[in-house]
């Protein structure tokens, strides 16, 4: 109980000055056609911070259920910026291949996502680590965008576990979700995470874990 709170007071603490300078971001509307792409090119960098929490459970040998309750700190930059995002890869295509003009209105990010967990069971016990992913960004309203990720990190675990033998883990990750703009730059959004961690058999047993976790988060996009 007592690493419980003091993981939430250091979150809190945490919070306070991120949420109180993402709250300053200027909007900058999406590029949605050819015509526009150029525009994205004076976007800023960074593009959005969030702040996502999670519930998620796994089967563990002669234990009760591995349950994680994640903290993630969302750091997008804008790969469009650079001419790197997915939709910059389409146009270009469409250009060589069919002599068109074309490109997908969505946007791509890389994502940098340190975090930090409490598990509550089968021992009180915490993880912490980072994850490095790419996310595309589809925007079906103004206001409801749906958005797919895949990634992977390192990350290290306090609780001992018969199916792993190590404790400093690499962990492979995917997920999606949507999101619902509350104005132009604030948007909540609910995600499916599917998280694997083990240590690519560098030691034995190495037989990883399998989790899936519902996310719930707020994002300031810049």
């Amino acid at each position: 109980m007592f690493n419980f709170i003091l993981y939430f007071i250091l979150l809190i603490l945490t919070l306070l000055p991120c949420t109180a300078l993402a709250a300053q971001a200027e909007y900058i509307p999406i590029a949605t056609s050819a015509s526009e792409a150029q525009s994205v090119k004076n976007n800023p960098t960074f593009k959005e911070f969030g702040i996502l929490t999670s519930y998620g459970t796994a089967k563990v040998t002669e234990k009760d259920d591995y349950v994680t309750i994640p903290m993630f700190f969302r750091f997008g930059i804008d790969c469009d910026k650079f001419g790197l995002g997915y939709s910059d890869w389409i146009e270009r295509g469409a250009k060589d291949l069919f002599h068109k003009d074309f490109r997908p209105k969505g946007t791509t990010e890389f994502l940098i996502e340190p975090f930090l967990s409490y598990v509550p069971s089968p021992d009180s016990n915490m993880e912490g680590g980072i994850i490095l992913a790419f996310k595309y960004d589809w925007p079906l309203t103004e206001k409801f965008h749906t958005y797919v990720w895949n990634g992977g990190g390192i990350m290290y675990i306090t609780q001992h576990l018969r199916e792993q033998s190590t404790q400093w883990n690499f962990t492979p990750q995917m997920g999606g979700g949507f999101s619902y703009f509350l104005d132009k730059n604030k948007a909540l959004s609910i995600e499916y995470r599917h998280r694997h961690f083990s240590n690519a058999n560098k030691r034995l047993p190495n037989d990883g874990i399998n989790q899936g976790f519902i996310s719930v988060g707020f994002s300031w996009f810049y």
